[in-house]
């Protein structure tokens, strides 16, 4: 699997993970600048997709936030 980066137009082909279409993002300046669907006869390039950050807290300094006896005190 070969990951397309064009240094001189930093252009990135790669498939969506929610569409499954084929996209190019363009990048200037190490900023993402647009992306747009493109047409590709590769058949193996890499999928992209929205990073995920994981909100849940449990606990801090010993204290479980699941625990059924825990009080605001």
């Amino acid at each position: 699997m070969e990951t397309k980066i064009y240094k001189e137009d930093k252009v990135v082909t790669c498939i969506n993970c929610i569409t499954g279409k084929t996209e190019e993002l363009i990048f200037e300046s190490g900023k993402l600048m647009s992306i747009a669907e493109t047409e590709s006869i590769e058949k193996s390039i890499p999928f992209i997709g929205p990073g995920l950050i994981d909100l849940q807290i449990n606990g801090i300094n010993g204290i479980d936030f699941n625990n059924v006896n825990l009080t605001e005190q």
